[in-house]
């Protein structure tokens, strides 16, 4: 059912070439996979610049900035196609980008709505 590489506690982790900047926090900001994955991407590479942090750890920090729809596609991507930022980034684009494309309806409007731990900037994250 799962692949070998489920078995060791190697497997189930990315392993970072580089290390986190001291008093480093994860980001407040959150993809829900409606907004356009491309402005995502590029608000999240211009908050790890800010941040000190290169690409050789951006990959590792991306998904801990997915909601939990995101992340389950995440959970289901083989991590050999996500261990680096140039394969990470690529697969998420991948995956997303059909959402750059849609308009929004009237409908989509209707459905939103803050989440009760949501905070109110993440609620207006792109």
């Amino acid at each position: 059912m799962f692949n070998n590489y489920f078995n060791d506690y190697v497997g189930l982790i990315l392993i970072p070439i580089g290390k986190l900047p001291p008093k480093f926090t994860v980001l407040d900001i959150k993809f829900h996979g409606t907004k356009n994955p491309y402005h995502y991407l590029r608000n999240f590479v211009s908050a790890m610049a800010l941040k000190g942090i290169d690409k050789d750890i951006s990959y590792i920090i991306f998904p801990w900035t997915f909601n939990k729809d995101v992340m389950r596609w995440y959970n289901a991507v083989d991590l050999r196609k996500v261990m680096n930022w140039d394969n990470h980034h690529r697969e998420f684009l991948h995956q997303q980008s059909y959402n750059a494309g849609l308009p929004i309806t009237l409908k989509d409007l209707e459905l939103i709505k803050q989440e009760a731990k949501e905070g109110f900037s993440e609620y207006l994250a792109i």
